[in-house]
């Protein structure tokens, strides 16, 4: 701010209280005492619905936002902070939770597809034939698949 101020003459923008020898911030080169900036500015933590005031973090992710004790996973309740997680139907969930719940499994045997170890492509049919490629060509595909270190797997029709 490079505004000099009388010291009777240093308010704040809002309320109009001095702020001589009291903490402030500025916004849009405007001095604001701290309780008027949080009831004007603050964001409110999605899961408590208190303010995050200017002595806390505040998270954000998709227009939401968490204190930094409240960035908590949806179902098991460990703290996200630093961590990745995932979204669905607006509630954030760790790794492990959001696996278990929404990811996708292999229909052999269950497991859970982590990301980028399976690439699976299906043949059906009608493709095969309106590409005209013969079993040969699909069998030369998924070796070239497999050595760039992708799984293949084509229901290879007769």
């Amino acid at each position: 701010m490079s505004k000099d101020w009388h010291s009777g003459h240093f308010c704040c923008w809002q309320c109009d209280e001095s702020l001589t020898g009291q903490r402030y911030v500025l916004r849009d080169d405007h001095p604001y005492c701290i309780k008027c900036y949080e009831q004007v500015f603050a964001n409110t933590c999605d899961e408590c619905s208190k303010v995050i005031g200017i002595d806390s973090k505040d998270l954000s992710y998709k227009d939401k936002h968490w204190h930094e004790a409240c960035f908590l996973c949806s179902k098991c309740r460990v703290s996200l902070v630093d961590k990745q997680f995932g979204s669905k139907a607006d509630k954030i969930y760790c790794g492990n939770c959001y696996d278990a719940q929404f990811a996708s499994r292999c229909d052999g045997c269950g497991q859970i597809f982590r990301a980028a170890t399976v690439v699976s492509y299906g043949v059906p049919r009608a493709v095969t034939r309106e590409t005209n490629r013969s079993r040969l060509e699909l069998l030369r595909l998924a070796r070239s698949l497999q050595t760039l270190g992708l799984v293949f797997f084509s229901p290879l029709q007769h």
